[in-house]
């Protein structure tokens, strides 16, 4: 009876101290998952930080090319209004020039009219010459008119110098007005294609800033989903500490499941490779 007895107790020993280390077992892989588990969130938690930052220094890069693009804007703006003035310059120039081309005309057509009286009054001269050559008997006469047709060609070829010089000067202003009309037709083509270059740029920079806002776009949603796995995964750790503290030492390790605790590192690895791609 009593060596019946000490096997009882014997063998109940060891079922008490086999479940204690089962029970020692099971804790030690709770905890070892709850590591493994807070490490996970660490990482992810350390990645959503440095995609915080890449995020900021997106949008300060966003911020900059849309100073760059209005900067941009308001120098088009500016050479736009620049090139108004140009054209008016142009116009006034242009009419100036048709005034000079206008003055030069009437200076010609006087000047061909001096000419043809100056040749009508030396074919009248040439003519009275001859006349009294052959008139001598009115040759008193013909020395009076002699002497005013004198006068008048004195008269006509003193003037004449002056009439060439303002012509001579005209067409030196007219010549000078050409090549500033040149010129300013250079700059004008210049601008024109500053113009165009700038207006290039204008449209490279703004389907840049379409490209940040789409990539923008795309990490608020990445995080969104980051956030949301990271909001699945503490309420799966707060799971499992509750069913630590309240399951019986026994079942406790059957009721956690191995379908969730492998879907808690897959969730992990499916984080990182989110961040990695």
């Amino acid at each position: 009876m009593n060596q019946s007895s000490k096997a009882s107790c014997s063998d109940s020993d060891q079922q008490t101290s086999a479940r204690e280390t089962q029970k020692e077992l099971s804790n030690e892989e709770l905890k070892i998952k709850v590591v493994n588990m807070e490490k996970a969130t660490h990482d992810k938690d350390k990645l959503l930080q440095e995609k915080d930052e890449e995020l900021k220094k997106l949008l300060d890069i966003n911020r900059a090319l849309k100073e760059d693009n209005n900067i941009l804007e308001q120098k088009t703006t500016d050479l736009d209004l620049k090139n108004v003035v140009l054209e008016k310059e142009k116009t006034a120039l242009e009419k100036e020039k048709n005034n000079l081309k206008q003055e030069n005309t009437t200076l010609e057509t006087e000047k061909t009219a001096l000419q043809q009286k100056i040749t009508t009054l030396g074919r009248k001269y040439t003519a009275l010459a001859k006349e009294n050559n052959d008139l001598k008997e009115e040759n008193f006469f013909f020395n009076q008119v002699n002497t005013i047709l004198e006068k008048e060609n004195t008269l006509f070829k003193q003037e004449r110098p002056s009439i060439e010089t303002k012509m001579n000067t005209l067409e030196q202003d007219n010549i000078a007005l050409k090549q500033e009309n040149t010129t300013l037709l250079q700059k004008n083509t210049a601008l024109e294609k500053r113009k165009k270059v700038l207006k290039k740029e204008n449209s490279v920079f703004r389907q840049v800033n379409i490209i940040l806002e789409s990539e923008n776009i795309y990490y608020e949603q990445r995080r969104t989903s980051l956030e949301e796995r990271c909001t699945y995964l503490e309420k799966v750790n707060t799971n499992l500490n509750f069913n630590q503290e309240t399951t019986p030492p026994k079942s406790s390790h059957n009721n956690l499941s191995p379908r969730t605790c492998s879907a808690l590192p897959s969730s992990a690895a499916g984080a990182r490779s989110v961040f990695l791609s």
